[in-house]
């Protein structure tokens, strides 16, 4: 997957033709997917980030804003036609919408 996602030049870890990342984190390395609390324990630990420091991106309100929430992750919700009408999470319609500043 890591190989595969610097090859279509999404993101790598360091310096490459994507978005450079501190980690990639696999659930079937961790045996552990979201919403489970050990997958997000798992990325904080990569990250060496404490939770209130970390921002979790995700289009599952289950999966993603409901698992991030519950380790104390800051969680926003990948939303980009603006369904959902949660109002108790942040929404972004992409991810140059994030206000990384906010989260410092």
């Amino acid at each position: 997957m890591t190989r595969h996602l610097r090859e279509i030049a999404v993101c790598q870890v360091g310096p490459g033709p994507g978005v450079a990342v501190s980690a990639f984190v696999d659930s079937a390395l961790v045996g552990a997917e979201k919403p489970d609390h050990r997958i997000f324990v798992a990325a904080l630990e990569a990250a060496g980030s404490p939770a209130e420091r970390a921002v979790h991106v995700g289009d599952s309100v289950w999966f993603d804003v409901e698992g991030a929430l519950a380790v104390g992750v800051l969680a926003v919700h990948f939303d980009p036609y603006h369904l959902c009408p949660v109002v108790t999470h942040e929404h972004v319609a992409s991810l140059g919408d994030l206000d990384l500043g906010a989260a410092a």
